[in-house]
């Protein structure tokens, strides 16, 4: 059995010729629910995804309440400037925010197969060829189901931005570019770096100038931040997130349970590299914008994470195709194109070990358990402020909530929905990592009780193993409202690793300060 586990890891790229057309079947079969409406009720394929996913949806909350020049009370440590969100398209924000799956699923396959437009160019079998392997591979199917968020929307227009960019068609590119633009700021970002690329490797400003349009549309929104006599403060908050900077910094990105996502790193990294040499030996020149793909995603995953690592797959494959396409669109590139697009299932979250099958993914509806959760924080009041209690850290960013990180999406998306401020958010960690922050950690009472003190809040919620009762020490200084236990929840959680392995499966308890 072991050998054919070796096997089965070793032969991958072969084994799933085989695997993935039929999981690609088997999975949209699966969505035909997403027919009949109802979809606000799926934000993922994935009990984790669809769970996490809600952060976008309470981003849209804090949105359209607040508007991007207003302070949102509701989000970070309290009277946070919605203006820290400027790199966020409204359009996209709304439409993900209302219709997760069916975006992630009609967009991902719309940026895939759209790479035919090559056929007006070129080889018209190979690119047919290529685009529909592109369709069928591991990374199409993980960006559909499993890994894209609203950043699809923009980047299912990156295929023909390229198509029209390097063919001189000028006025195409500008209104594909422009048409990204409406997306966010990443598309306009990565657009102007490969913009620049491509105007160097061809000695044309035009790749440049047609960005204008997109640039001056990007522009128009930075004048919230730069109204926002706190601009110093999100910036620098901004950069600590993204790992621009280290200095003083309370949490640190690259420690402790970054193994795993260095690992993958690494092996994607592997796995451009060689498509790039396999393209130049195969092709006889140089692959250069295949080159700068693989260059953008080690810069981004290993120094300066501007894009999630789903965004920087796609812009290697898009720059990978495109740069075959328009130089080397012959059948023996073929194997290339598959090699590079079809990644290890298990490292892109689409099979649960490293020998295991590809998951059969269908929407998931949270809606029944943000009614439980609902219920459960039904006892507090709007404009209140609840402090969710997790274990300090230790200046690990790994270890941030405790492994539970996932689970607490929806809390703070219903309690945003009834305006009420459920910290520590995201936010609230990036306004407090630097070195002598306000403590915002810390589970026993004694700890608690100190900060409802200084954050101002008279709520508080506690978790413990599901398996035990509260210990009544709790009854001293607090009250027990409510409580919800994800034993019911218990096999879901498991099966798709919501939590942590070593983790137990929790009971929380909403609790209340006692009167004095």
């Amino acid at each position: 059995m072991k050998i054919a586990h070796i096997l089965k890891t070793v032969l991958y790229p072969i084994l799933l010729l085989f695997e993935m057309p039929y999981a690609w079947y088997k999975s949209l079969n699966a969505s035909k629910i997403l027919l009949d409406g109802k979809w606000s009720n799926y934000m993922g394929f994935h009990p984790k995804s669809a769970l996490n996913a809600l952060f976008y949806r309470t981003q849209w909350i804090n949105l359209d309440k607040y508007g991007k020049s207003g302070l949102s009370t509701i989000m970070g440590l309290g009277n946070t400037p919605v203006a820290r969100l400027f790199h966020l398209s409204l359009p996209a924000s709304y439409i993900y925010a209302h219709a997760g799956t069916t975006v992630t699923l009609i967009c991902s396959l719309v940026w895939s197969f759209s790479h035919v437009l090559w056929m007006q160019e070129r080889n018209e079998l190979w690119v047919l060829l290529a685009a529909i392997i592109v369709t069928l591979s591991s990374t199409t199917y993980s960006m559909a189901f499993v890994r894209q968020n609203y950043q699809i929307i923009g980047w299912m227009w990156l295929p023909s931005a390229l198509f029209f960019t390097m063919n001189q068609n000028w006025v195409a590119a500008g209104i594909i570019w422009l048409l990204a633009s409406f997306s966010g700021y990443t598309h306009v970002y990565y657009a102007l770096l490969i913009s620049l690329a491509i105007s160097v490797l061809t000695r044309d400003i035009a790749p440049i100038i047609v960005l204008i349009p997109a640039l001056f549309k990007s522009a128009t929104h930075l004048h919230v931040f730069f109204q926002n006599n706190r601009i110093s403060q999100i910036f620098h908050n901004t950069t600590k997130l993204i790992g621009l900077t280290s200095h003083k910094v309370r949490y640190k990105r690259w420690g402790g349970g970054q193994k795993n996502a260095l690992a993958s790193n690494a092996y994607i990294a592997g796995v451009y590299f060689i498509s790039c040499v396999l393209l130049w030996a195969i092709s006889g020149r140089v692959p250069y914008l295949a080159w700068f793909g693989l260059f953008l995603f080690v810069l981004n995953q290993r120094f300066v994470r501007v894009a999630d690592i789903q965004s920087m797959n796609i812009i290697f494959v898009s720059l990978l195709f495109a740069d075959t396409a328009y130089n080397a669109a012959f059948i023996a590139t073929i194997p290339v194109i598959w090699f590079s697009t079809v990644l290890h299932p298990y490292s892109i979250g689409i099979s649960r070990n490293l020998s295991g099958n590809v998951q059969i993914f269908k929407p998931f509806d949270h809606t029944p358990i943000e009614s439980q959760i609902s219920h459960f924080l039904a006892p507090v009041p709007k404009h209140s402020r609840i402090l969710f209690a997790f274990d300090d850290p230790k200046g690990l960013y790994g270890s941030l909530y405790n492994g539970y990180r996932v689970l607490i999406e929806l809390p703070i998306y219903i309690a945003s929905l009834r305006e009420i401020h459920l910290m520590p958010d995201w936010y609230a960690v990036a306004d407090t990592n630097f070195e002598g922050a306000p403590q915002i950690w810390g589970r026993t009472p004694d700890q608690i009780l100190a900060n409802l003190t200084y954050w101002q809040a008279s709520y508080a919620i506690i978790y413990d193993n599901a398996d035990k009762t509260l210990d009544s020490s709790w009854y001293s200084h607090f009250d027990v409202l409510s409580t919800f236990s994800w034993q019911y929840h218990a096999d879901m959680l498991r099966e798709h690793a919501i939590i942590e392995p070593e983790n137990f499966i929790p009971v929380w308890y909403l609790l209340k300060v006692r009167s004095t």
